[in-house]
């Protein structure tokens, strides 16, 4: 399966990873990491760490009986590509009441107390643009890029 793949990104590659091992080799949680060697200039690897149960997929009832399917609708990569309204809908689904919208955001900082920083960031999110954080990734450590004679950064993202 994963030789016949042609993913786009290792988010979606790493999530019908997991999704294959929970719902056709009936494992109750699973945790994939994916690096790409070489993918950024300056870093060693660009790599993704998720973990999923059977509940993160318990509302779709279509198993994958081959490559190339988007795993927020199951729908084929190949020819028949998802547009973006189907994409956009699949993504509605899982917004909490009363949110319209879903964006994931970067956050870094290297300057100051840059954990403080990020967690500031996080907050003033939800307290001044009224947004609901449903998620955040590790923070990772980081070389300055294109200007190196700076501090390292601490990234993270959100959903």
């Amino acid at each position: 399966y994963v030789e016949e793949s042609t993913y786009q990104t290792v988010e979606a590659f790493a999530t019908t990873a997991a999704k294959i091992a929970i719902t056709q080799c009936h494992v109750n949680k699973v945790t994939v990491r994916v690096e790409k060697p070489s993918a950024l200039v300056f870093a060693e690897s660009a790599g993704i760490e998720i973990t999923r149960s059977q509940s993160y997929f318990a509302n779709e009832t279509r198993h994958i009986s081959q490559p190339h399917l988007n795993p927020l609708n199951g729908k084929n990569f190949g020819n028949t590509r998802s547009t973006i309204p189907e994409r956009a809908e699949a993504i509605k689904t899982s917004l909490p009441k009363g949110y319209n919208h879903f964006a994931f955001i970067g956050l870094g900082s290297n300057m100051g107390d840059c954990v403080k920083n990020i967690n500031d960031a996080l907050q003033q999110l939800e307290t001044i643009c009224k947004c609901k954080v449903l998620d955040t990734s590790f923070l990772y450590e980081t070389s300055p890029m294109y200007v190196t004679d700076q501090p390292n950064f601490l990234n993270a993202a959100c959903k």
